[in-house]
């Protein structure tokens, strides 16, 4: 089969697009003929060699941890998922991803995809989708009448953020850089904030119980007066250098997890029209180091996906 592989860490222009063996399913596992396939910041801290400390892993390996597709094989034991049915889902960090015509992975780790829902939207959600939920589900427990700022509301996980934090009934405000405050309103926050106007930021100070962060320390920085003292701040991104005064404010780090049945809902979301995908830009896997150099560029403001797998 045709893959992209790291077999040294560095740059995209480390991706290599080669040959390599179809892989096969071992017991609980299927094997999925690839349709599309997610690109994420997390792929070129892998690519990079960033992530090594914590996931040691022999060269070379595939990249790519969010899937769409189609089971083309079952393992031994495996009975939730057959042959043929349209799959999608996050794959485990420690196996080999998905910039690949063939990828295995634990079938307890797929949701089928929705009839109306195509693979390219499907490979757009599982990984920054989850993780937006998550921050505000699992990490803060947002309640109905939090104020909650998610900084970064325009991009992917974001997006997921705002989403999650509506349902629970909090009165979001949706935080992103001054020229993009009209495109914002898309979102339907409750209220809205330009993060990089030191004035407007000034105005909430203490007014804010929690901060969703997908931005970084930077930009990050300037916003922890608005937390009121006891407040919260959760991230993915590393954590600041100088971390705010614990005594008054919390900052917490966290890492997407695995669940298919929460990531099936929010795909039910996406095709019933309560919840917005960012634009995503399609490329070919053979131009995987072209969406991984995107992608440093700036290009958070767009999802990427590749395909013709």
């Amino acid at each position: 089969m045709k893959a992209i592989r790291i077999h040294e860490y560095g740059g995209p222009e480390y991706l290599r697009f080669e040959d390599c063996p179809i892989p096969t399913p071992a017991a609980g596992q299927v094997l999925v003929k690839v349709e599309a396939c997610g690109v994420n910041p997390v792929d070129a801290w892998f690519r990079s060699g960033h992530l090594k400390a914590h996931f040691a892993r022999p060269l070379p390996f595939i990249p790519g941890w969010e899937v769409a597709g189609t089971i083309v094989e079952t393992g031994v034991g495996v009975t939730r998922l057959t042959v043929g049915e349209r799959v999608f889902g996050m794959l485990n960090f420690a196996a080999d991803g998905a910039y690949a015509e063939y990828v295995v992975t634990d079938a307890s780790r797929l949701s089928p995809i929705p009839s109306n829902m195509t693979s390219v939207d499907a490979a757009a959600l599982p990984i920054a989708g989850l993780t937006g939920v998550q921050l505000v589900e699992t990490v803060l427990d947002c309640r109905p009448g939090d104020r909650i700022l998610i900084a970064g509301a325009l991009g992917a996980v974001g997006r997921a953020a705002v989403h999650a934090a509506q349902l629970r009934g909090a009165r979001v405000i949706a935080g992103v850089r001054k020229n993009r405050l009209a495109e914002a309103r898309q979102l339907g926050a409750d209220d809205y904030l330009a993060i990089d106007d030191p004035d407007a930021v000034a105005q909430l100070a203490g007014a804010i119980q929690s901060i969703v962060d997908t931005v970084g320390p930077a930009a990050l920085a300037p916003l922890y007066g608005t937390v009121a003292p006891g407040g919260k701040i959760v991230t993915v991104v590393p954590l600041p250098t100088a971390p705010a005064d614990p005594d008054r404010l919390a900052i917490e780090r966290h890492s997407v997890k695995p669940d298919p049945d929460r990531l099936a809902k929010l795909a039910e979301d996406v095709v019933g029209g309560k919840f917005a995908l960012p634009d995503i830009n399609v490329l070919a896997l053979s131009d995987a180091e072209n969406a991984h150099s995107l992608m440093a560029k700036g290009g958070l403001r767009r999802k990427f996906v590749l395909t013709d797998c």
